[in-house]
Order: structure tokens, then C-alpha cells, then sequence
């Protein structure tokens, strides 16, 4: 307080002879206040100033008790602050009802997904149910509810956007009011419940239906939406009156059949011959794939590299997927180690649009992985093996679809070998790129946990 004080003082010291009010000037100042107190000369004349500025306008008194019209300006948090944000959350989490209205229509779509969710959201083969609440029905023809799923593709053109093509992926009616409908008497209102089970495939098709989406490329954009809509059509010229809205499709998946447990005491052995792949009998759970070495070398002509994935190529997603390298006829022990350390494992999900005969393509890495030691598995055959990984994507929001004509989301593993500087002549470049499916789910927790694969999978809009 004494240097805010001195401050101020200072400042007025320098307007001495200016005709401009003080620096510090309050309306409800103190009219009888003094002159700067003695008590403030001494600091002032060890600072340079050669008298005190006794003859200065009247200054206003400072106290630090506030007044009946003022506040103190404190950084504490208030003591309710806490308590209010957590009454609040926990008022968000128990609404999660959906509900939309009109002026004479009420869609109330229930309890659905979570509170986080910007609309009602549903899983594999989930029921979607609701009621339908119209408060009049004066002048109404008919009322119509509708289900409806869409894909479509919107080119930008000098800045104008188009349609580059759409499809519809289901589509159901139901028929809530006719005015021609036969009735004893005339109802003034109207309380609707509806149940509609989503279908697993599109129409017409046998690609299974795919999750909500928004994709973005340059130039164009892939949407996939799905509808509640109710249309109330009226006598006349009256106004058509509509509510609804988008419900989110989002599937949870598991592969198809129970991974065997060989490859976890043994290891997949070298092929045969030089076909690119065996047969499953001979793969022991696993499936191999010869690499081409792209620089062929005199000194390793004979040898024989294989990368191999255990069997179905199916994982969910965000957990280990286990690569192995296999090396036969090699001409020297370090030869395997050389060329595991100077390889890497890869996971891409690669997404393409088909738009006016062209595939537009994009590859977007999840995540990376490289080999162990290579170790000696085969003493009789001299095969070596390295063992390695790679993890990516999003937990339980990772799945392979597609809609023929449109759009696919796939997933693919790719094992690359690039030899360093000091190796370049030495070992050959390899590289060699395996498709596979991703899941949300493992095929054990949807055969060991009875519903886990019910309900929407967030995982898939970034949500746990």
C-alpha cells in the first residue's frame, strides 16, 4: 500500500504544472482530504526529488476497507464453484433423453448412447424406438414417419459444390395418420410408439452397412447419414410440418472365427517351394508371404525371406499384432540379424472414394513397429526367425467396410527393409504389404462376454 502510494505520488509530482486533472482523480473523493503526509517526504527525497510536493491538489484518501458501492477483486475460487459444477454434470449425465418438437409434433427417441453423443446413437441390429406425441390434428391429411440410410458424394467445383452420386442404403415407412382412414370417431390428438429393427446390410447389396461417417478429401467429401423423419402434410395450402433427426450407426465387429493358439509356442516354418503362399495345413495357424528382394544380390540369391501373420487376418484394433520374419538358405548367421534390425512393420488404413471412374486414394499411417534378434528355429533346415509387432488405431474404433462404387476402408500391414548407408550392397531391399481386417472387438470377449457387441461402438467417434 505504502508503494502504491509513493507510485501515484510520483506520477502527480511530474503534472505539478499541467492544468490536466490527477492521474488518480475519483468523484467521490474525499473534498477534505490533506496534503501528501510527511510521513511519504522522506522516501521521496532519497529518490531524487528536492521538496515535497506539499502544494499539489488534494489527493483522495486510499483505504483498503471497502465501501457500501465497492468489491474486493480476489484469486480464490469461490467455496460453491466446485459444488455447482459437479450438480451440473451430474444433471448432463441423467438427461440423455432426445427429444425434438414442432409446433404441434413431439419425436422423443428415448435414452439413447451417451451423454456426450450430439445425437441418439445405435449398434449392430439395435432396435431403434421412440414415441410420436401430436397435439392436434385439425386440417391434417396424413402423418408419415420414415427411416431412412444415405450415401452421398459432394464434388467442389470453382468453389460450387455438386452432387457426384448418392445411394440409398434402407429405407422404411410407416404410416402414424390417414384422414381417410375409416374411424368410429375423429381423434383430436395422437400418441405414437414406433420400433424399427436396423437392417445389417444395405439394400440391394451385400456389403454390410456401414458406420456413420464424414470423410473429407480435397475436392470432394463422402457422407453417410441415417434419419428419423416425420412428415405431417396438411388440407390445402397450409404449411407442411416436419421433425426429426440423424441417429448415429455405429457397429461393433469381431472376426469372423477363433484365432488358433499355435503361433503362440510355435513358430510358422519356411516355405517349401517358392510359391508366395502355403497351404493352410502346412501354415500351422499362420500365413506366409515370400519377399522379393527389390536388389537382387549374387551373395543372396539363395536366400529365401518370408513374412508371416497368424491366421484370420482379423485383429481388434489398438492391440498387438504379431509379425514374424522367417529366413532360409541364408549364406552367413548375420544375414538374418542384418536384415531384422534394418526392417520396420507398418499399419495403414487406406480409405478410397470412386468418383467418375477414378479411385481417390489415401493412406494414413496408425502406427509402427520393428523385429527382435533373429534366432535360430529350425536347426535341421538352418531357418532363422525374428519376431515382431505393430499397434495403431483407435481402442474399439477401428473397422474394415465398404459400399461398392463408393467408398472402402481398408486396413494393411507392410514390412519394410531399407539398409542403411554402411549396408547399401550388402543385404537387399524388401518390402511386402498384407491386407487385414480390423475390429473393435476380439473374437474371446464376444464369445466369453455375452452382449459386449450390443449398443453403439464410440470408439469409432473417438470416445471411450
Amino acid at each position: 500500500m505504502k508503494m502504491f502510494s509513493l507510485f501515484r505520488t510520483s506520477c502527480e509530482r511530474d503534472r505539478t504544472n499541467s492544468d490536466l486533472p490527477p492521474i488518480y482523480s475519483y468523484a467521490s473523493a474525499h473534498t477534505a482530504a490533506s496534503t501528501v503526509p510527511r510521513a511519504l517526504c522522506d522516501p521521496l527525497r532519497e529518490l531524487g526529488f528536492a521538496s515535497c510536493p506539499e502544494t499539489d491538489p488534494p489527493l483522495p484518501l486510499y483505504t483498503n476497507c471497502p465501501t457500501s458501492g465497492e468489491v474486493i477483486l480476489s484469486g480464490a475460487p469461490s467455496p460453491h464453484h466446485s459444488q455447482f459444477t459437479e450438480r451440473r454434470n451430474e444433471q448432463h449425465a441423467s438427461e440423455t433423453r432426445f427429444e425434438y418438437r414442432s409446433s404441434r409434433m413431439k419425436l422423443d427417441m428415448g435414452a439413447r448412447g451417451a451423454p456426450t453423443t450430439q445425437y441418439p446413437a445405435y449398434g449392430y441390429g439395435d432396435r431403434v424406438e421412440g414415441s410420436l406425441e401430436i397435439t392436434s390434428l385439425k386440417n391434417v391429411e396424413k402423418v408419415e414417419l420414415k427411416f431412412q440410410g444415405s450415401i452421398k458424394l459432394v464434388a467442389t467445383e470453382r468453389g460450387y459444390e455438386e452432387s457426384a452420386g448418392s445411394k440409398i442404403l434402407f429405407s422404411y415407412s410407416e404410416l402414424v395418420y390417414s384422414s381417410e382412414t375409416p374411424a368410429s370417431s375423429s381423434p383430436t390428438e395422437l400418441h405414437h410408439h414406433f420400433s424399427f429393427t436396423l437392417p445389417s446390410q444395405c439394400m440391394e447389396s451385400p456389403d454390410l452397412l456401414p458406420p456413420s461417417s464424414l470423410l473429407l478429401f480435397p475436392g470432394i467429401e463422402c457422407h453417410i447419414a441415417y434419419d428419423v423423419k416425420v412428415d405431417m402434410f396438411k388440407k390445402g395450402f397450409r404449411k407442411h410440418e416436419t421433425v426429426g433427426t440423424r441417429i448415429l450407426y455405429l457397429p461393433k465387429t469381431s472376426p469372423p472365427a477363433q484365432r488358433t493358439e499355435a503361433h503362440t509356442y510355435s513358430p510358422p516354418s519356411p516355405s517349401a517351394s517358392s510359391s508366395n503362399e502355403k497351404t493352410d495345413a502346412a501354415n500351422n495357424g499362420w500365413k506366409t508371404s515370400i519377399m522379393r528382394g527389390e536388389v537382387p544380390l549374387d551373395t543372396v540369391k539363395d536366400l529365401l525371406v518370408e513374412m508371416a501373420l497368424p491366421r484370420p487376418l482379423s485383429y481388434k484394433s489398438k492391440t498387438p499384432i504379431p509379425v514374424h520374419f522367417l529366413f532360409s538358405n541364408s549364406p552367413d548367421s548375420t544375414f538374418p540379424d542384418l536384415i531384422a534390425s534394418n526392417a520396420t512393420i507398418s499399419l495403414y488404413k487406406n480409405t478410397t472414394l470412386f468418383h467418375r471412374g477414378y479411385a481417390i486414394h489415401r493412406e494414413q499411417l496408425l502406427g509402427k513397429g520393428d523385429f527382435g534378434k533373429a534366432w535360430k528355429s529350425h536347426q535341421e533346415s538352418n531357418t532363422w526367425t525374428a519376431e515382431g509387432s505393430v499397434v495403431g488405431g483407435k481402442t474399439n474404433g477401428e473397422i474394415s467396410w465398404q459400399v461398392d462404387g463408393f467408398v472402402s476402408v481398408e486396413y494393411a500391414t507392410r514390412v519394410e527393409v531399407k539398409p542403411s548407408p554402411a549396408l547399401k550392397g550388402v543385404i537387399p531391399s524388401y518390402s511386402r504389404t498384407e491386407n487385414i481386417t480390423l475390429t473393435t472387438h476380439s473374437w474371446e470377449e464376444a464369445f466369453q462376454r455375452d452382449g459386449i457387441l450390443d449398443g453403439p461402438a464410440l470408439g469409432i467417434i473417438g470416445q471411450s
